[in-house]
């Protein structure tokens, strides 16, 4: 999981402000987390570990995923959750963000696939000031994936960076499902002898 710092020696980069033109100012970048349990070790410790976390050198910036056949759940279809769906379910990507003082600027919103390298990138939503959005609703085809939400304001200065958000969903398991039977006699009588030939579905698009 991502997160930002500050490394400042000597003068402390020479102020410590959060906003101006300094662009290396002690405490600029930084790390934002979701602690429910309140800012004790632990709660930083395992919003760390787990992800429910943004970096930002200024706007807030979160990302959940959430299926359209569940209840909107705030703490388990967060960053840095594995939300569970089936395949075909649909999927609101929600964005809470506060880009005030910061500028307008560009959210983009990233989808990975587990096992591939490249991420389908969508068109950047411009946005400013603060708002909760669903940003995006699409449709589960793949097994496992990821959503993450990055912006960027319109003079580049401030960046936001958000963990990722997975969705998973349960392999098919394998199985068999009889399709047909065929009788070798349409009307057999007593004492004749009757052949079944099945056909069977086995999960795979294959038949047997």
């Amino acid at each position: 999981f991502i997160s930002g710092g500050t490394d400042a020696h000597g003068d402390f980069s020479h102020q410590t402000a959060l906003t101006g033109d300094t662009l290396n100012a002690f405490g600029k970048v930084r790390t934002y987390i979701y602690s429910p349990s309140g800012l004790n070790k632990n709660g930083i410790l395992n919003a760390l570990e787990n992800g429910r976390s943004f970096m930002t050198n200024g706007p807030f910036l979160s990302i959940w995923a959430n299926p359209t056949s569940a209840v909107f759940d705030y703490d388990n279809h967060l960053m840095g959750n594995s939300v569970p769906a089936e395949m075909g379910d649909q999927i609101e990507i929600k964005i809470d963000y506060n880009t005030t003082n910061f500028g307008p600027g560009s959210l983009t919103i990233y989808k990975g696939i587990i096992g591939e390298t490249a991420e389908a990138v969508d068109s950047p939503i411009a946005i400013s000031g603060s708002n909760f959005i669903t940003a995006k609703t699409e449709t589960v085809t793949h097994e496992n994936v990821y959503y993450r939400a990055e912006f960027i304001s319109n003079d580049g200065t401030y960046r936001a960076y958000t963990n990722p958000v997975w969705i998973s969903t349960a392999p098919t398991t394998p199985g068999t499902s009889l399709l047909n039977l065929t009788l070798s006699s349409a009307n057999p009588t007593s004492g004749d002898k009757v052949y079944i030939s099945p056909t069977i579905n086995n999960n795979d698009n294959s038949l047997s």
